[in-house]
């Protein structure tokens, strides 16, 4: 064969495949108890060469993530009467291939060519008429608060269809804002029925923090250009600490409605600055998954989180006690201040027992 050939062959239980690095070379085949050998091949496929009988379709999402751009690219071929066993996709160089997916994909192979990137999809069983393969890719980036990051919206080509036209919906994460900077080869429609077939050929996906709609496109042809800048949505958050402090002859004990107000972006956690001896006995909120207590220096910081992000208005509740004093003690009045707000504001209610 000559030199970029795959050659898959049968050893054992399993198929081997195998691709030529020179023309000519041999190969070796075992033979089967009947005296033959079972070989198939592929030639390497010549970027450039067209196939007029092949057009394609394609539905995108390109979620811009927090921890990058993640795409899910479906594209549907036709090719009339004609036999296909292989297709060849271009894929961005700068792109790492997780998963193809298909009922009739065998395997895939990626293969670089200059500086052009191919992802070659073997199928099962020879298709007929028309066949579908959806690429998940992905490209870590990261996004600084206070640093605009420009995103170029990636695409897959088919270099040898006649055709391929498509619609791309972009998404973002609830933690970031998007802005088009410019749009060539490709014109804005609705985004609705792209993520609704997506979702539901591949049973779903999306992002830990949440992901948005922001825009779709159409296209007909390939290549086209889509530019964003992406930035993170800075949070406005307020809060009010309502504290009530009880204090007995020997006893202590306190009580605090905090009310957070989170504009903008979604909250996950909330930390709140509380006395070093205070001993909890409750921490309630809508939502709360879990919490926990850190102590730095002279600083001790309880973290509530929140599996779901809450925004607007989110209520916490706190009530515990402090170590006892002496009947005639000076008792300093306890501090409940929460980071990372804007601004807060409170109220400390002291209620003295004085049986």
């Amino acid at each position: 064969p000559k030199a970029g050939t795959t050659v898959h062959r049968p050893l054992g239980t399993t198929m081997l495949s195998e691709t030529t690095t020179q023309d000519q070379q041999t190969l070796g085949v075992a033979l089967n108890e009947g005296g033959q050998f079972d070989v198939t091949w592929r030639t390497q496929a010549t970027p450039g060469a067209v196939d007029q009988a092949l057009t394609s379709t394609s539905l995108a999402v390109v979620d811009v993530r927090e921890d990058g751009v993640h795409v899910t690219w479906q594209v549907d071929f036709a090719f009339g009467q004609t036999d296909r066993s292989v297709f060849r996709l271009e894929v961005p160089h700068d792109y790492l291939v997780e998963l193809v997916e298909g009922k009739n994909v065998r395997g895939w192979d990626m293969v670089a060519h200059d500086a052009q990137q191919f992802l070659d999809v073997e199928l099962l069983t020879a298709a007929k008429q028309s066949e579908q393969v959806t690429v998940h890719l992905s490209h870590r980036m990261l996004f600084p608060p206070g640093a605009p990051t420009d995103v170029v919206v990636p695409f897959v080509a088919v270099p040898d269809a006649a055709q391929h036209r498509g619609t791309v919906q972009i998404r973002r994460s609830t933690i970031l804002e998007l802005q088009t900077s410019a749009a060539q080869g490709a014109t804005r429609t609705d985004s609705a029925d792209v993520v609704a077939q997506l979702a539901a050929g591949e049973g779903g996906f999306g992002s830990p923090l949440g992901v948005r709609d922001y825009q779709a496109y159409k296209f007909a042809a390939t290549p086209f250009q889509i530019s964003l800048v992406a930035a993170q949505i800075q949070p406005q958050v307020s809060a009010e600490v309502r504290t009530l402090f009880r204090l007995g002859e020997t006893a202590a004990a306190l009580e605090s409605e905090i009310q957070i107000d989170a504009q903008r972006r979604a909250v996950y956690q909330v930390r709140i600055d509380i006395p070093q001896d205070l001993q909890l006995e409750q921490v309630a909120a809508a939502g709360l998954s879990d919490w926990s207590i850190a102590t730095a220096g002279t600083e001790r910081t309880l973290t509530a989180f929140f599996a779901a992000g809450q925004t607007d208005r989110l209520s916490l509740s706190l009530r515990g006690t402090l170590p006892d004093h002496a009947p005639e003690a000076s008792v300093p009045l306890p501090r409940i201040a929460v980071r990372d707000v804007d601004r807060q504001h409170g109220t400390l209610v002291v209620q003295v027992d004085t049986s």
